[in-house]
């Protein structure tokens, strides 16, 4: 449970704000001077090789990249700022960037502030152009160091921070600084501002500084309990050593898996960790894809404050938890018998047990009749030990035409794109939905209730159907 009641802040800027916050001074200076120039894009300047700022350039040089860095109607500049610059991987590719299979390429990810918008560039850098570009509303890409900098910066110098911890803090003391959050009756609900969760670890409890970097404040702070610490880390060489066997073969790479009559190529994602696709069995199509989009992690119903987690390759990537080792297969057993075989992946932060680092695993199950299952868990405590995780998983269907509901009496199709809670009715086999593919065939979906005796306590889902586009 949580020690005691957050605190939400006052709006305000900081007197002698250039004194006291010299790192968001200089920055805005940085996005005022932007804004004047005729591409008002504040560009990555920091940290980049050769390649990645030609891809920043080719990008900015773009129509279609910068076409929402300006109002409409007055034609006034708005804040927008480069966010990231990664080469692309195999997992990242589409038909319609086929070429970056064999030639380098970048993705480029803006930022829009006034719009809550992501724009993401691929750019390919043999031929010099832009292949695609696409956006992504209500959406915000990882922060950069630099903006991590800056939030830390605004933790530690608040005088709320400094009442709740009785000392001040170091910059360098926050952790969790770069993972975006949310907070109920404030403007970052719903993600509408891009806000952070700069973190402070002290005497068992967790301090959360939530920092709006829209407009350069504190929101509020919260503490959480951590509960007791045991486990030590693992040695950050022999880390830098699995990092590099893990991004060789499982990042870089497409694995093909076949086995029981299933088929499958399985390759670990930038951030959606590890995507099964083109999945069969006995040479039927089965699924298209399925992979782990986010997780979100609340500590506080009422407030609605927590983390949102991406996980993912170890290096390159925009993963707050990495992949561990690479994936494993191994036979699942019942009654000392085979069943089926599982595909499974783990992700730690670096100094997993500590508090605010993290441990999920992802879980693919295959079985002899031809029956899968999706699986993912949290195994840590985080920065508090009343978490609420959720993981959101994107399943593609392979054939997939028509999606019907069971109501208690009958399957009631879907004929539009909708979502649905938990505790939906189900038939006595425990199936609440189902798939066909109009070839008379199909798959019936069973949630999670606590049936499968593996520590699942029941999945309470929200099911998204939409049209595959």
């Amino acid at each position: 449970a949580t020690s005691e009641p957050g605190i939400l802040t006052a709006r305000a800027t900081p007197v002698n704000v250039a004194e006291k916050l010299p790192l968001l001074t200089a920055h805005m200076e940085q996005v005022r001077a932007a804004m004047a120039q005729p591409i008002p894009v504040l560009p990555l300047t920091e940290g980049l090789d050769t390649q990645q700022i030609m891809a920043q350039q080719l990008a900015l040089g773009d129509p279609r990249f910068v076409a929402e860095t300006r109002d409409p109607q007055s034609g006034v500049p708005l804040r927008n700022e480069i966010f990231g610059i990664y080469p692309i991987r195999p997992s990242d590719i589409t038909e319609e960037t086929a070429l970056c299979a064999t030639t380098a390429c970048y993705r480029v990810e803006l930022y829009n502030y006034a719009y809550n918008l992501s724009t993401i560039a691929v750019v390919n850098l043999i031929e010099k152009r832009v292949l695609t570009v696409s956006r992504l509303l209500e959406t915000q890409p990882d922060i950069p160091p630099h903006l991590t900098a800056v939030a830390q910066e605004i933790a530690a110098s608040a005088s709320e921070v400094l009442q709740a911890l009785g000392v001040a803090p170091a910059r360098a003391d926050a952790t969790m600084a770069n993972i975006k959050t949310a907070l109920n009756a404030s403007r970052c609900e719903r993600s509408h501002h891009l806000c952070v969760a700069p973190t402070f670890l002290q005497n068992g409890r967790a301090l959360w500084a939530i920092v709006d970097l829209t407009e350069g404040t504190l929101v509020g702070v919260r503490w959480t309990d951590l509960g007791t610490v045991t486990g030590t880390a693992t040695a950050p060489t022999e880390k830098e050593l699995q990092d590099e066997v893990v991004t060789r073969e499982f990042c870089e790479k497409s694995n093909e898996l076949l086995r029981d009559g299933w088929r499958l190529d399985y390759i670990l994602t930038s951030s959606d960790g590890l995507r099964i696709s083109d999945v069969t069995f006995q040479g039927k199509a089965v699924l298209e894809s399925a992979k782990l989009v986010d997780w979100h992690v609340s500590y506080s119903r009422e407030e609605g404050f927590g983390y949102s987690d991406a996980i993912g390759c170890p290096t390159f990537s925009q993963a707050a938890v990495v992949a561990f080792n690479g994936p494993q297969v191994e036979t699942i057993l019942r009654a000392e018998k085979a069943v089926g075989f599982a595909l499974s992946q783990a992700y730690k932060s670096e100094f997993w047990p500590a508090p605010c680092n993290y441990y999920y695993s992802q879980r693919y199950e295959f079985y002899l009749d031809g029956h899968f299952r999706v699986a993912f868990a949290n195994h840590g405590r985080g920065c508090g030990n009343n978490g609420t995780y959720r993981p959101v998983v994107r399943i593609v269907p392979a054939n997939a035409q028509h999606f019907a509901q069971w109501d208690g009496a009958t399957w009631q199709p879907w004929l539009v794109e909708q979502w649905i809670g938990p505790l939906q009715k189900s038939t006595p086999e425990g199936y609440q939905f189902r798939v066909l593919t109009g070839e008379g065939d199909g798959y019936y979906v069973e949630p999670g209730q606590g049936q499968f005796l593996d520590g699942g306590r029941g999945d309470n889902p929200y099911l998204y159907v939409t049209r595959r586009h």
